[in-house]
């Protein structure tokens, strides 16, 4: 039994942006794909270089 946290990947093989701005991620050892969707009201951190 595997009692590792969802949010971590198993062996991701593949990485995708959709055209709704998803991030799909498929995985080999669990065998599942996990799908990320970005908030509406994020905003990005401003960066001082």
């Amino acid at each position: 039994m595997d009692l590792s946290p969802e949010y971590l990947f198993r062996r991701p093989v593949a990485v995708n942006v959709d055209d709704e701005g998803r991030i799909i991620v498929l995985e080999t050892i669990s065998g599942r794909m996990q799908i990320y969707v970005k908030e509406q009201e994020f905003v990005d951190a401003p960066v001082n270089l």
